[in-house]
């Protein structure tokens, strides 16, 4: 019996590490056959202009929209046309798209470990990843869309930490945390979700469990770590906010309810909508078309599941329930919050892949 035991454990490691092999063969040998989205451009050249005002001080920087959201990810994409010197558009292109695809990759395997902590069942985890890697929307955007992947990504690597955090509460776990957070933030903006939900959760824990109390300074020399790194980090990935850190992030929260007045017309069910007047179920519609049947009824049966438990307080213990309801809140608030606050909403659910 112990034999088969030490067998099963090796088998889950060794069968993510074969599937991970296998879908990265077969991404890489196909990424060829894809293209780029109309704005990959505009964000390289946010990358380019953000090099150029770090190393000369040159300002055009700050005449782009896309300054409303963080570089770092655009950056980090424009590496490979540096060091190599590419200057053919293929070289270039297909460079960015091969780089999408394996961070999306990192991404896939990050997923494991968060659905292993979740569900402390590794058979579990990885026929989650079968299902993340199968899921064809996910699959092609994970080449050519250079926006919302890196967002799913971060946002996968942040709730991991997240969680490991409010479970140790540990400066290390603090630290971990806080540059996740700020990898997102300066992503997209709205990854400032992380550290209200760290803060909020933070709170509950307070409240819940009693035994926390005694640790008290521990605890809150851990939160106060997390900002302390999570901040400077933050700012130092974004110099749009260097001269001006809190002013500059106002603009840019201004500049997304900008953006929210794009007008160009959305197609959906055989009509054209202008973004910001297409109805409520937009989001949750494209995300049926586009997921397969079988995905459609576990994450069904799951959500009830979960819900159940949620009412009959049923989970095995806090920790678990707790992270339960962060899951709700990471699935929900970005689905609800558009339509609350009447933000625009078109290119089918591309924007909604973090959750």
């Amino acid at each position: 019996m112990q034999a088969i035991a030490r067998n099963e454990k090796l088998l889950i490691p060794l069968a993510i590490v074969g599937i991970f092999f296998v879908y990265l063969g077969i991404g890489l040998s196909v990424a060829k056959d894809y293209g780029t989205y109309w704005d990959d451009p505009y964000l390289r050249k946010y990358a380019i202009t953000t090099l150029n005002y770090i190393a000369t001080g040159d300002r055009t920087m700050f005449d782009i929209t896309s300054n409303i959201n963080g570089p770092t990810y655009q950056l980090f994409l424009y590496l490979p046309e540096r060091i190599f010197k590419l200057t053919a558009f293929d070289d270039i292109f297909r460079s960015r798209i091969t780089l999408n695809f394996l961070f999306c990759a990192t991404g896939i395997m990050l997923f494991f470990f968060l659905a292993r902590y979740l569900v402390r069942d590794g058979k579990l985890a990885l026929l989650g990843v079968l299902f993340m890697i199968l899921t064809p929307r996910i699959f092609a955007d994970s080449f050519y869309n250079t926006k919302d992947v890196a967002i799913m990504v971060m946002f996968i690597a942040s709730m991991y930490t997240l969680m490991r955090y409010l479970d140790k509460k540990n400066l290390t776990a603090a630290a971990v945390h806080a540059v996740a957070s700020a990898i997102l933030v300066t992503i997209r903006i709205q990854g400032v979700i992380i550290p209200l939900l760290t803060v909020l959760f933070v709170a509950v824990d307070f409240a819940v469990i009693k035994g926390e109390r005694k640790y008290f300074v521990e605890i809150m020399t851990s939160l106060f770590l997390y900002f302390f790194i999570f901040i400077p980090v933050a700012i130092l990935l974004w110099p749009f906010l260097w001269e001006d850190p809190w002013g500059r992030f106002l603009e840019a929260c201004k500049g997304h309810l900008i953006l929210s007045e794009y007008s160009t017309p959305a197609l959906y069910f055989g009509t054209r909508y202008i973004p910001r007047e297409v109805p409520w179920h937009y989001t949750p519609a494209w995300i049926g078309i586009t997921t397969p049947v079988l995905y459609l009824f576990f994450i069904l049966a799951g959500m009830a599941v979960s819900l159940k438990k949620m009412i009959g307080r049923a989970f095995p213990d806090y920790s678990t329930a707790r992270n339960n309801i962060i899951l709700w809140v990471w699935v929900l608030v970005p689905v609800v919050l558009p339509v609350a606050l009447g933000s625009p909403l078109y290119h089918a659910w591309r924007h909604h892949f973090l959750i």
